[in-house]
């Protein structure tokens, strides 16, 4: 189960990436469909939940650009 996991999230990413990817879905509510993958988000340690919210607020946000790809320090 875990390999097919990575290997299915692997697949629905664009590019030469790493781990961990976030594969981000439409609401269950709505059908569930894809929206988009990214590699990330890498932090190095954990945030607190102000910032863990802001992070995955940001995250969302990104991923309704269609055409964007990557973000890094």
């Amino acid at each position: 189960m875990l390999r097919s996991s990575h290997e299915e999230a692997m697949r629905s990413v664009e590019g030469d990436v790493g781990t961990p990817i976030l594969a981000l879905t439409e609401p269950q509510h709505t059908g569930g469909k894809p929206r988009r993958a990214f590699f990330g988000p890498v932090v190095d340690t954990a945030p607190d939940q102000r910032d863990a919210l802001r992070l995955w607020e940001g995250v969302l946000l990104l991923s309704e650009v269609s055409n964007f790809r990557e973000l890094k320090r």
